[in-house]
């Protein structure tokens, strides 16, 4: 689905059963609630589930200063960086322990790759089902708003909740991720 920001802002407004706008930028009261929340409603949702279209990889470069205390290294996280997903270490996933501290992700590796999610601002990268459920989230937290109807913007934060687990159980299924053999299941009992 080819979306634009004002495409998601019209599927919100139709969802609460307001009329469409023109642009983000248009000067009426509905066009300026969105465009005051529209880019922390995106990064709420992005952040919320590892979406395929807002995944990246990098490897960490090492800060010069070392933790305080409790980890021996830490690196910067990606400028663009909502959340960090996964930490590598050599090219496998790492089962030491790691956490995320004022922009610096804490171990004890002296080396670190990570799985991140970032801010993809871009609509047209965005899935048809991620572009529907953050026009519900849009829609929960404008429609009291815009109609003082309490019950409303109730139902559209369920509906949000409920397509959001759709879209994340369905964009969930474009990966496959590998079993472990008796060896590895055995080794990590350890």
């Amino acid at each position: 689905m080819a979306a634009s920001e004002t495409i998601v802002a019209n599927l919100a407004l139709a969802k609460i059963g307001s009329e469409k706008i023109s642009a983000l930028s248009d000067g009426n009261k509905r066009a300026r609630l969105i465009n005051e929340l529209f880019s922390s409603m995106r990064e709420e949702v992005i952040a919320s589930h590892p979406w395929n279209f807002a995944i990246k990889r990098a490897t960490l470069a090492q800060d010069a200063t070392a933790p305080a205390f409790g980890y021996t290294y830490r690196y910067p996280l990606p400028s663009d960086a909502l959340r960090i997903w996964e930490v590598f270490e050599g090219g496998a996933l790492t089962t030491y322990a790691w956490e995320v501290e004022n922009g610096f992700l804490m171990t004890d590796q002296p080396t670190c790759q990570v799985k991140y999610i970032f801010n993809e601002s871009n609509p047209t990268k965005w899935t048809g089902q991620f572009t529907t459920t953050l026009a519900y989230r849009i829609a929960a937290d404008i429609a009291y708003n815009i109609t003082q109807s309490s019950t409303l913007a109730q139902a559209m934060m369920d509906a949000y909740r409920e397509n959001l687990a759709l879209a994340r159980s369905a964009d969930a299924q474009e990966a496959r991720k590998a079993a472990l053999n008796d060896e590895q299941w055995l080794n990590s009992r350890y």
